[in-house]
């Protein structure tokens, strides 16, 4: 297998979740917190389930469901979807 046409290689993904670092950090927010927090904001996800390894993760994880869900924070992670829309699709021809 050509290394260059490996799926791993050829999708968007590793550069949409350093742009949605970004966002977080714009808002003071961990990753984690920032994810948690864009689950609890929609109303129509009744559970948002998460998975912590160490009481670190897990205070982190809980701090997301505190963050105020705003406009600004709507806007910044739309934002980041129009640019990539479906991350993890490969660039290349027949690629999924």
């Amino acid at each position: 297998m050509n290394i260059d046409t490996c799926s791993v290689w050829s999708v968007q993904a590793p550069a949409s979740v350093d742009r949605y670092c970004d966002v977080a950090a714009q808002f003071g927010l961990s990753p984690s917190q920032l994810a948690i927090a864009f689950c609890a904001s929609r109303p129509f996800v009744a559970s948002t389930i998460i998975g912590a390894t160490s009481m670190e993760q897990l205070r982190d994880n809980i701090a997301g469901f505190n963050v105020e869900w705003n406009d600004e924070m709507e806007a910044a992670v739309a934002a980041v979807f129009e640019s990539y829309p479906d991350p993890w699709r490969m660039l290349v021809r027949d690629g999924g």
